[in-house]
């Protein structure tokens, strides 16, 4: 089963900019508590506050390079799509594909992750994603190993089925196609 690039760099992208979010997180702190309480100390202190400045400074520094890695990354893996997009689709498609990949993912993730059985939580959908270009789409859903996440899939398959049909009726869909633990829809634009 082949995938696009936009597919097979979205988790990968997700990662990097909750990483991103992450590191800023920290840093604001860090640096807060280096301009606060590190800079006006008495005189007793002093050499104990050199110290902390020092170590304050290491983290901050750590910390900025691997937000300028991480983003580094980031745009590594985001220009080649945006190129591609721009020259032979739209950059809106790319857009609408992330926007309708959340989407997707709300839905399903609210209806076959949030079951109950036996008092215990069974986690069906392991990844989800949408791609939309010019002339198909592509829903890509891939499952967690185990029989009950095939058949809470297989109860689901036809509201979801429904849901992206009904957002794309220029679009003619096939019918989901297993692939291991995989489920591909295709859409065709119609002429």
């Amino acid at each position: 089963m082949k995938k696009s690039y936009f597919m097979r760099t979205f988790r990968i992208n997700e990662v990097m900019i909750s990483e991103l979010l992450l590191l800023l997180l920290i840093r604001f702190p860090l640096k807060f508590v280096e301009n606060n309480f590190l800079k006006d100390v008495n005189s007793s202190l002093l050499q104990y506050s050199k110290v902390m400045s020092g170590i304050f400074e290491q983290m901050i520094r750590a910390v900025d390079w691997m937000m300028v890695i991480s983003f580094g990354i980031l745009l590594l893996l985001v220009i080649p799509e945006l190129i591609h997009r721009i020259v032979h689709d739209s950059l809106m498609n790319w857009l609408y594909s992330i926007w309708m990949t959340y989407r997707i993912r709300k839905i399903l993730f609210k209806d076959a992750n949030c079951t109950e059985n036996n008092s215990k939580k069974t986690r069906i959908i392991k990844m989800s994603m949408i791609d939309i270009r010019k002339k198909n789409i592509v829903c890509f859903v891939k499952l967690w190993n185990g029989l009950q996440s095939r058949r809470k899939f297989d109860e689901m398959k036809d509201v979801l089925y429904r849901e992206i049909t009904s957002q794309f009726p220029d679009y003619s869909f096939s019918k989901f196609e297993n692939y291991k633990h995989c489920e591909r829809l295709e859409g065709t634009k119609l002429r």
